[in-house]
């Protein structure tokens, strides 16, 4: 595929090439704000989020920074090199700085992770032992300048397993191992024609770097033991984790995965990026925590410094990383860079240098939140004038490559003010280097109104060093200079974007003043502790960054034009490790039907087949039926018949363009009707399912949708242990199953929420709540009632067990309320007959009081526990109840509801649990360990079906699921539990349902302990509806199959509540449930 066509892919996302290209052109004027008077104390407060960035007039005075006017610097400058060429003594003095380094280091400590020239001596990361940390970030810079004796060794104590084990047990930050190490590895790979030792060593620490992507978000913690292959969290705060840091990870996990074809890494660098974008403010900005439990941002403050820096960077550089087709990067890039030129630049007092403040967060006495404005800029942020000048040509100029400089026509007006704005920052920088040792600090702290503070204490500079008006008391942090690379990675973008001679200048006055100041005769450079002292103290450490980025940066500034150009096929990562970018590793996403989160469906959905690359399991390819859908010209498929055995048909709708179905004929299972199989696609997730037409008149029967619950079981259960047509009860695979559902109904079986058994989401999405899975299980039901017309208008019924007591209720309120729209489309709607829900929760507050019952009483079975439990258990329901009420159902509090949960646990819940009875059928023991058989040794011969290669081929498997099939998604299971999910009223639902004239049937196994009968009475009993008083007042009657007493019943006005003797959780029995239902 050529760029173009990838290119003109990414076009229709947004609509037409005109919109993509003019959407965000503003009026300068519109975008000017105005500056706060500040005082020293004092704080301007943003209410909340800032919900509307253009209001900020109101909070902020005159003063403030906006976008600086466009001047494209003239072509008339004799200082201008449209052609530049290297300066060779000056690049020559970078080398033999860089060899006065590396000589030292090798000398004193070849192999540690860290060098102290002073001393003489190196240190590692951790007392397990090093994992070349020193080397291997800065391999590539030798590599580049030609150092061949220095690489040659190198690499020889890189291949050596004696010299280098990422085997060690010890605690190593996962993102400077990621972009030092992983980086280095996989950038040296690149640059010595893919060496294997370097791959090879990539591999081995990336399989143990993974370990930290597993959270309950994917995001990864900031630790890692690369041992153990364990992810290790803060002590203070286990899943407090840095956003920059989780969001700086994916150039080097994209890259290795298009090396290796391993798509575990790119699915979990992915997920990172759709959880920090799903969780991103009202205004655009990140602040600097998030929790790797719920994927949601923690109170803290919001920078481009540290802790937040990389973020943004990275947004660009994803983009630029595979060719500029990923739509979404630039549209997170542009977002970003609008809401930062917005919301956090302004003007200095003195000199006018245009800066960076950060916003920190306040709670108010009355629990509001507020953010103070806060005029303080890390040398970290000086990133950010190169990247918006490179930002402003790559991603929002009119042409696909502007000149040198620029023109102004071919730029966007917003690409002219980023570009502008970069140049003013990269003069702040600059200035903030014009100290008395001609070096920055690592913080600059800059003066604002009423500050206090003598403003011409700092030689009429706008910016200060805290604690400069001390002098004689010991500098503060901020006064330090450790080697940063950041300013010079702007000065070497600059210079190259327009070939003025003054970045070259710069770069050579800071490079002068390292050489005065951090310079250690003996070998090797240094930090100092005050740019403001020329006699500063110095700190003995030798950060790798200062070979592996500063005087690479350095070196490429005084390089010719032709050594890594910015727009040629090298990517700069974001510590200068060199990873190939083109649209190669763009055809990746397109060529496996791989869409970053979720925004390139409709580029992509119809290429299934891997004909890109080699290797992989071809799979069924997709049959095309139809790209874009009009309203006015869909056509539906109709005949389920004509469908393929090889091949999946796609169908859309045009009412649900988020939604698509893949599916094929699959023969199996039961060989007397006809069956399918296929995902249900929704943008980057997809939902597995099976479908059986009835055996007995498939052209007039109902439709059934049977879900199983969980959260986060397969309804593969259902299907081959309970009510499908055919039944694996050991390892000789499926038996015929005379007594199933598809007796009388056409049926569908269907794994959601997405990770649910064959169901998959290609960057690890996943839904957190039931009303996230209804959406899904909507727009599914009414595209296959739309293709499949000779089911329209047939009475639709929606089952469940267990967690289905949650979901059948709102996955059908879903459909109901859906089919005003189709009305409004002048479709069909679905004709939803009735929701079936067996041994579900429904209602917690009633099931949590009722396993005393069924643990003390007689009602099922003789009491399971001793008179000393159940005495205390007695004795814990009322304040159970009574906890429960108050926190949970009348107000729900989350921390109360939590607490609540707790006591009703320990007290009630627990000692049945510690019975070793079997909590899905209280008259037999658990068989097998339950997390792993549900106490029914059957789910495992299920399993092992279901892993059979010829079995996941037949049914259409997608090949990218390699792992093992299980019954449950535990992730998925944690994932509803910390969102409180199964707390809701889900009740609700019900009455709604049957004041609209859907009935209800609700049947429970009598021998269920886990959402047993008692619990389930109670709340039909409880239910609030227009039927309550008829219903309530009806007697438990027996019922009967064949002669025989079947269970209890009570019945009215379209509600049936049911018992089944002798049945446990997953009741068996389906026959009887066919009577009930009819």
């Amino acid at each position: 595929m050529s760029d173009t066509n990838l290119r003109k892919r990414a076009t229709t996302l947004t609509g037409d090439e005109d919109q993509l290209q003019y959407a965000d052109r503003t009026r300068d004027d519109d975008r000017v704000l105005k500056q706060p008077k500040l005082g020293r104390s004092s704080t301007v407060v943003l209410s909340g989020m800032m919900k509307d960035l253009h209001g900020m007039e109101q909070f902020l005075g005159p003063g403030l920074y906006g976008p600086p006017h466009w001047q494209a610097i003239p072509a008339k400058d004799s200082r201008i090199l449209a052609n530049y060429t290297a300066d060779e003594p000056k690049r020559d003095a970078i080398v033999a700085a860089f060899r006065h380094a590396w000589e030292a280091y090798e000398r004193d400590a070849m192999g540690s992770d860290e060098y102290h020239p002073i001393a003489h001596k190196g240190s590692n990361l951790t007392s397990s032992g090093g994992i070349g940390y020193f080397i291997i970030d800065t391999l590539d810079t030798m590599q580049l300048m030609n150092l061949t004796e220095y690489y040659t060794r190198a690499r020889a104590w890189i291949a050596s397993p004696a010299s280098l084990s990422f085997d060690q047990d010890g605690k190593f930050n996962t993102f400077e191992t990621t972009i030092r190490v992983l980086g280095g590895l996989l950038s040296a790979y690149h640059l010595s024609d893919e060496d294997p030792v370097f791959l090879e060593r990539a591999v081995d620490l990336a399989d143990r770097l993974v370990a930290a992507f597993e959270t309950p978000t994917g995001l990864p913690l900031p630790m890692v033991n690369l041992k153990q292959r364990k992810g290790v969290g803060e002590e203070y705060n286990q899943w407090m984790v840095s956003t920059a840091e989780a969001a700086t990870l994916q150039l080097e996990f994209r890259y290795l995965s298009y090396l290796t074809d391993n798509e575990e890494y790119w699915y979990k660098a992915e997920k990172v990026m759709k959880v920090v974008k799903d969780a991103k403010t009202e205004m655009q900005l990140a602040p600097i925590y998030i929790g790797a439990q719920n994927g949601q941002f923690i109170m803290s403050d919001i920078r481009l410094g540290s802790r937040g820096d990389s973020y943004y960077e990275y947004l660009l550089k994803q983009y630029l990383q595979t060719d500029r087709t990923e739509e979404v990067y630039r549209q997170m890039y542009q977002e970003t860079m609008d809401a930062a030129r917005t919301t956090l630049i302004r003007k200095g007092v003195n000199k006018g240098n245009i800066y960076t403040f950060e916003l920190i967060p306040e709670r108010q006495a009355e629990g509001g939140l507020n953010w103070r404005l806060y005029p303080k800029q890390d040398h970290l942020v000086c990133f950010l004038g190169g990247s918006l000048m490179l930002g402003a040509v790559r991603s929002r100029a009119f042409v696909d490559k502007v000149s040198v400089p620029p023109r102004a026509d071919e730029l966007s007006d917003v690409g002219k003010s980023d570009w502008a704005l970069g140049y003013e920052l990269i003069e702040t920088c600059m200035d903030t280097y014009d100290s008395p040792t001609g070096l920055s600090p690592e913080i600059a702290h800059f003066y604002i109104e009423d500050d206090g503070r003598d403003w011409s204490e700092n030689a009429g500079h706008d910016w200060y060093v805290k604690g400069m008006e001390f002098p004689g008391n010991p500098p503060s942090y901020d006064a330090r200079y450790i080697l940063r690379p950041e300013t010079v990675e702007s000065l070497f973008i600059a210079f190259r974007l327009t070939g003025d001679q003054r970045y070259r200048d710069y770069g050579w006055k800071i490079f002068q003043a390292i050489e005065r100041n951090c310079k250690i005769e003996s070998g090797g450079y240094v930090s100092i502790l005050d740019v403001m002292n020329k006699e500063s103290e110095k700190e003995d450490k030798m950060e790798t960054f200062f070979l592996s980025e500063t005087l690479k940066y350095l070196y490429l500034l005084f390089s010719d034009s032709s050594v890594l150009p910015l727009d040629r096929e090298f990517f700069l990562q974001f510590r200068l490790h060199f990873l190939f970018a083109n649209a190669n590793l763009a055809l990746l996403i397109f060529a496996t039907c791989v869409p970053i989160f979720l925004l390139v469906l409709k580029a992509c959905v119809l290429t299934w087949a891997w004909s890109a690359r080699d290797g992989g399991y071809e799979g069924p390819s997709q049959a095309v039926m139809s790209a874009d859908y009009d309203s006015g010209l869909f056509t539906p498929l109709e005949d389920l018949h004509i469908l393929s055995e090889t091949q999946y048909t796609t169908l859309k709708h045009p009412v649900f363009p988020r939604h698509g179905v893949r599916i094929k004929k699959t023969k199996f299972c039961d060989g007397g009707v006809n069956s399918y199989t296929g995902y249900i696609d929704v943008e980057a997730r997809h939902l597995f399912f099976y479908f059986f037409e009835s055996r007995n008149d498939p052209d007039k029967d109902d439709v059934i949708m049977w879900t199983n619950g969980g959260p986060g079981a397969s309804s593969s259960l259902g299907l081959f242990m309970e009510l499908g047509p055919c039944r694996v009860l050991d390892e000789n695979g499926p038996k015929f199953h005379p007594e199933s559902w598809n007796s009388r109904a056409n049926i569908f079986f269907i794994d959601q929420p997405v990770s649910v058994g064959f169901s998959y989401a290609e960057y690890g999405e996943h839904v957190g709540t039931t009303e996230e899975a209804a959406k899904d299980i909507a727009a599914f039901v009414h595209v296959f009632f739309e293709h499949f017309t000779k089911f329209k208008g047939r009475p639709f019924h929606m089952a469940g067990e267990s967690y289905g007591g949650r979901y059948i209720p709102v996955f059908a309120s879903y459909v109901y309320d859906q089919n005003q729209k189709l009305e409004e489309a002048g479709l069909t709607p679905i004709n939803l007959a009735s929701v079936m829900i067996g041994n579900g929760l429904t209602d917690f507050y009633t099931m949590a009081t009722s396993y005393y019952d069924m643990a003390c009483t007689p009602v099922s079975a003789p009491p399971v526990l001793d008179i000393t439990t159940c005495v205390r258990m007695k004795q814990a329901v009322p304040r159970c109840k009574k906890a429960l009420k108050e926190s949970c159902v009348d107000i729900f509090d989350e921390f109360s509801c939590q607490a609540a949960l707790a006591f009703c646990g320990n007290e009630i819940s627990t000692p049945f649990s510690l019975s070793g009875k079997n909590p899905y059928d209280i008259s037999r023991d658990c068989e097998g360990e339950i997390t792993e058989t549900f106490c029914y040794p059957v789910t495992k011969h299920i399993s092992e079906y279901l892993d059979r290669p010829e079995v996941r081929k037949k049914i259409g498997v997608d090949r990218s699921i390699k792992s093992n099939f299980s019954s449950v998604s535990w992730e998925l299971n944690n994932e509803f539990f910390l969102n409180m999910d199964e707390f809701r009223p889900t009740y609700l639902y019900i009455s709604a349902l049957l004041e609209r004239g859907v009935r209800a049937l609700i049947y429970v196994g009598a021998n269920d302990w886990i959402c047993n009968h008692v619990g389930n009475e109670r709340w039909t009993l409880d239910l609030e509806w227009s039927g309550q008083q008829n219903f309530s007042s009806q007697p438990l009657r027996d019922w009967y199959v064949d002669g025989k007493r079947a269970g209890r019943t009570r019945g009215s006005g379209g509600l049936t509540f049911a018992t089944i003797d002798g049945a446990g959780h997953m009741v068996r029995n389906n026959t009887i449930i066919l009577v009930l239902w009819h």
